[in-house]
């Protein structure tokens, strides 16, 4: 199979998937409410929360894998192919050694810890305690097969081989599902065997991930030699380190902008603010789907030298996943209002706002997602963080100084927005200077051309609102309204010759 058919079924197989998990999810998060209850689905949010720095070190540490494991066989190709296996044998190595070291010292440091907060310093009813002790094992046990298990599914993303896992998404999603209609159709204490469900979903694939690595790729097999390689294990920590800086510093604002939030307009607010971030994380979860399968080909193609096929692979990303996001965001948008009763019925102050600036502020990370993997590929990512890092916690003391002056939430939005619009042109600039990516072909093959036909798009789907009340039937024609646009004017605006030329090959090839 060729890299571009990779590439093409990898996006379709994820961003299927994503789909999938998507419109499963609004009904299973229903259902867990009503099976577990208010009170027993708070406990299981925060007791599994305490774990949530654990998730966050191992998606960081995954990236990083991922990213070596890219570049290595992107060199194998233009080397003999032993010396390329026997290369990225040593980074999956090292790491393994450090995805077995890392994640057991953690355990041994943060079991007790957890257990001690579970019994004395949360605010759990005695009845509950126990339960949530197990909880919390369960989630640990996941945590720690999670973490020790990336070394092989970073191998499977860096072979572009995405399109496999997707089935093993499929299937734990299709049994949550169908175990969580189980539980609300059977009233029962289910608090601890919801969390040993959860941990089960979480552990079985992984195991299939690992046995199947080891015994179809040869750069997964295991020399002592290559184990505490200590030149590896800081490179990858460095990587890792600088990456996480980034990921902290958002979060920080994030939630440095959730408290400004609260103390100055107070919790309906906030409320609205985390149903807007609710929004933007699926919405965001569907364009990802493309940057997950473009990601290694970039990598692959700074490993070959080919800097060229990588900068190529850079712009498709943007742009891909901008038209991606558009899809779903330009009919959500004309019918937020609409949307929101249908889901929330009386939705707090503000949400259908804060929702738009979620959404826009993250179609300007989408449209220059491919400067950041480009950036990655090439591994200055030092340089690159801190410069992001910096700009992204101005955000925070700009929020404040609008609101002090008197600023209410159209303010704030717009701050937020305009930082991302500035985080968004230091991305493009930076880029350029390291990756080599064109600020001016980005300008004119990408992001106007995107902006252009989303822009009409938009104006199109909001027409039924002058003729027709609100409803889904209106709804309806919106959807199609905007995708009768959207997709034509992508084909004939957007797409470049050899774009269209590969999806005319598809599409042939389907009707075979």
């Amino acid at each position: 199979m060729t890299e571009t058919r990779r590439i093409f079924w990898n996006v379709i197989a994820t961003y299927g998937r994503s789909v999938f998990a998507l419109f499963c999810g609004i009904f299973s998060s229903r259902w867990v409410l009503m099976s577990l209850g208010a009170e027993d689905y708070g406990l299981f949010g925060v007791v599994g929360g305490l774990v949530v720095f654990i998730s966050f070190l191992n998606n960081t540490l995954s990236a990083a894998n991922s990213r070596f494991y890219s570049v290595a066989i992107g060199q194998a190709r233009v080397v003999s192919k032993g010396a390329g296996v026997e290369n990225c044998q040593r980074w999956f190595n090292t790491a393994l050694s450090i995805h077995t070291v890392l994640p057991l010292c953690l355990m041994a440091i943060g079991y007790p810890l957890g257990v001690w907060a579970v019994r004395n310093y949360l605010n759990i009813p005695n009845a509950r305690l126990e339960s949530c002790v197990w909880v919390f094992r369960l989630t640990c046990l996941s945590c720690l097969v999670n973490m020790m298990s990336v070394p092989f599914g970073a191998m499977y993303r860096a072979k572009q081989l995405i399109a496999e896992l997707t089935i093993y998404g499929y299937a734990t999603t299709l049994i949550n599902v169908c175990m969580l209609y189980y539980m609300v159709t059977h009233p029962s204490d289910w608090l601890v065997k919801y969390a040993a469900l959860v941990s089960f979903l979480a552990i079985i694939p992984q195991i299939f991930i690992v046995v199947r690595a080891w015994l179809t790729f040869p750069e997964c097999k295991i020399r002592k030699a290559y184990l505490f390689s200590i030149d590896k294990v800081r490179q990858v920590l460095s990587f890792a380190g600088w990456e996480m800086l980034g990921a902290v510093c958002q979060l920080l604002r994030v939630q440095g902008v959730a408290i400004v939030v609260n103390k100055a307009f107070g919790a309906r607010v906030n409320a609205a603010m985390t149903l807007g971030n609710s929004v933007d994380a699926n919405a965001t979860s569907l364009s990802s789907s493309l940057v997950g399968a473009f990601q290694p080909a970039i990598a692959n193609a700074y490993g070959e030298g080919d800097m060229e096929k990588m900068r190529k692979f850079a712009y498709r990303t943007c742009k891909f996943s901008a038209l991606l996001q558009l899809v779903f965001i330009i009919p959500l948008v004309a019918e937020l209002s609409y949307i929101l009763e249908l889901w929330l019925k009386e939705p707090p102050p503000y949400t259908g706002f804060l929702c738009v600036v979620a959404l826009a502020s993250h179609f300007f990370t989408s449209v220059t997602q491919g400067h950041y993997s480009a950036c990655s590929a090439c591994g200055k990512i030092k340089e690159y963080q801190v410069n992001m890092s910096f700009i992204t916690m101005l955000t925070l003391p700009a929020v404040i100084v609008v609101v002090w002056a008197g600023g209410g939430v159209y303010a704030m939005g717009a701050v937020l927005v305009a930082a991302m619009c500035c985080l968004a042109l230091r991305r493009v600039v930076y880029a350029g200077r390291i990756a080599g990516l064109s600020a001016r072909y980005w300008l004119s093959k990408v992001f106007l051309p995107v902006s252009i036909v989303g822009g009409a798009s938009f104006c199109v789907s909001w027409l039924p609102k002058i003729f027709m009340s609100s409803g889904i039937w209106r709804l309806t024609v919106c959807v199609a309204l905007c995708e009768m646009v959207l997709l034509p004017a992508t084909w004939l605006f957007v797409l470049d010759a050899q774009e269209k030329e590969f999806v005319l090959k598809k599409l042939r090839l389907g009707r075979r």
